[in-house]
C-alpha cells in the first residue's frame, strides 16, 4: 500500500484450491466480459468495510487479531451470480 493512499478493504474467506480449481473450470466455459482475475485471488467477501487509509489498515487488521472469529464453518456453493449486472459483470 502507498502512504497517504487509500485503498479498499474488506473482510473475506479464501477459497479452498479444490473450490478455485472447480470454479476456474466452469469459468473457462463462460462468455464473460473483460478477463478472470489469478485464482489466487478469488475469495468470498464477507464484508466490504470501504476506504481507509493505512492507519485504519492497522487497526482493523489489529481488531481482527484479537477477535473471536468463531468456529470453522461449511458452506455449500450454488449457482453462480453476477454483480452488479450479467452483461456488464465485475464480480462473480
Amino acid at each position: 500500500m502507498v502512504e497517504g493512499v487509500a485503498t479498499r478493504i474488506f473482510v473475506a474467506v479464501p477459497l479452498p484450491d479444490e473450490v478455485r480449481m472447480a470454479l476456474f473450470d466452469r469459468l473457462g466455459s463462460l462468455d464473460m466480459p473483460g478477463k478472470v482475475v489469478p485464482a489466487e485471488n478469488w475469495h468470498i467477501t464477507l464484508r466490504f468495510l470501504g476506504w481507509a487509509d493505512d492507519v485504519a489498515v492497522d487497526r482493523m487488521l489489529a481488531a481482527l487479531d484479537e477477535a473471536d472469529l468463531g468456529a470453522p464453518f461449511d458452506l455449500m456453493l450454488g449457482e453462480m451470480g453476477a454483480f452488479p449486472r450479467p452483461r456488464n459483470a465485475t464480480v462473480i
